[in-house]
């Protein structure tokens, strides 16, 4: 989870975006804006296999998420209505139902530029 909230009362997340590898169930990779959960994108798509080491990338842009698979771009989501990441700063990680191994995290802000995609005038 990114741009998230530890509810220590009720010792669970709150506002976050949450990225799911090999999750829903079914072996999906997918996307969720928590707590509503109104806001989620999934896809089966992409075939893991047990034991092998992959390099996860996941993030947002002012609410345009995404997830990155060795390199490969398998998800991206836009939230109409994004978390303010100055109000939630908090970064987590868990693992519902599955058995994973998390190594070499490295949490950093996102370099980016804009970039325009429009078709360009043709008359």
């Amino acid at each position: 989870m990114w741009n998230g909230e530890w509810l220590a009362d009720q010792n669970k997340r709150g506002t976050a975006y949450v990225a799911g590898i090999e999750g829903w169930w079914t072996g999906k990779v997918g996307l969720e804006k928590s707590p509503e959960y109104k806001l989620t994108a999934t896809t089966p798509l992409f075939d893991f296999e047990a034991g092998r080491i992959y390099k996860i990338l996941a993030g947002s842009i002012d609410g345009h998420m995404f997830v990155f698979v060795d390199g490969k771009l398998l998800l991206e989501l836009t939230d109409p209505d994004p978390i303010d990441s100055r109000r939630f700063d908090k970064v987590g990680f868990e693992a519902y139902a599955s058995q994973i191994q998390v190594r070499n995290i490295v949490i950093r802000q996102i370099a980016w530029q804009p970039v325009d995609m429009k078709y360009p005038p043709q008359w």
